[in-house]
């Protein structure tokens, strides 16, 4: 079956991408008839406002790069795929992922996605490596993407049959599961307060993730979750979030 080719990479590979650092969004939004302004924004991480085929791409100034990359990438989305419209985008609407997000910023969030970790180049970069911390900061770091944005890469890429959790001390924590994991299995959103994520979370326990292998019980509601294992990984991502990776390797829970 030939690789689908997103309308993002087909850009990249139109101008000669070759090397992640080779991925220039200023340029890139300047070419598409997009001028990128960094200043202070109220209320939302980023603006689009556009007439005929000129637009302003505001970025807030005052968020880490790496966040700010990926939301100059969210606009160039809202751009290419919805011209025409006034566009501002709150934190929670840009790389957060969950259940109910509108349609429209999925749209963006997979255009950012294509953009900074195309699947040309990210194909190369996972070859021969096992889902773990070190892939997610190898990709954040050879992309120049957060920790989150490379994990849900890694996910949507299906590079091992996965769940992404993310809790935070205020709002709902959201989900994301592989599509190769068997749809019977319901992820746990609570977070134990034994539980290694716990103590990140609530700062007992620093920064300082940790790779275990525990009983699928403890991420799983299904009443058989105890005769599983899955191997977990919690880490800290931006705005004291915590990312809790777990990898599913029995091949009992996983989709026929």
């Amino acid at each position: 079956m030939p690789i689908r080719i997103s309308p993002g990479e087909k850009l990249l590979r139109d101008r000669g991408v070759s090397r992640p650092d080779q991925i220039d969004l200023v340029e890139i939004a300047w070419d598409l008839g997009a001028k990128v302004k960094l200043r202070r924004l109220e209320g939302c991480e980023a603006r689009i406002i556009g007439e005929g085929n000129r637009a302003i791409i505001s970025i807030d100034e005052t968020r880490p790069e790496r966040r700010r990359r990926f939301s100059l990438g969210h606009e160039i989305g809202h751009w290419m795929c919805h011209r025409g419209q006034c566009l501002a985008c709150a934190k929670e609407d840009i790389g957060r992922g969950g259940a109910g997000k509108n349609p429209k910023e999925r749209v963006a969030d997979r255009y950012a996605a294509d953009l900074l970790m195309p699947g040309f180049l990210m194909r190369e970069a996972v070859r021969g490596r096992r889902l773990d911390l070190n892939l997610i900061e190898h990709i954040a770091d050879l992309f120049n993407v957060s920790r989150l944005a490379a994990a849900v890469r890694l996910l949507e890429m299906e590079h091992e049959p996965c769940v992404l959790i993310r809790h935070s001390m205020v709002g709902m924590p959201w989900r994301l599961i592989s599509s190769s994991v068997d749809r019977r299995w319901t992820p746990r959103l609570r977070v134990e307060s034994d539980s290694h994520a716990y103590g990140i979370l609530s700062g007992h326990l620093g920064d300082q993730p940790r790779s275990e292998t525990v009983s699928a019980e403890d991420w799983f509601e299904n009443d058989d979750a105890h005769r599983f294992e899955v191997a977990e990984q919690s880490f800290r991502c931006l705005d004291g979030e915590v990312l809790t990776l777990i990898v599913l390797r029995d091949e009992g829970m996983l989709a026929e």
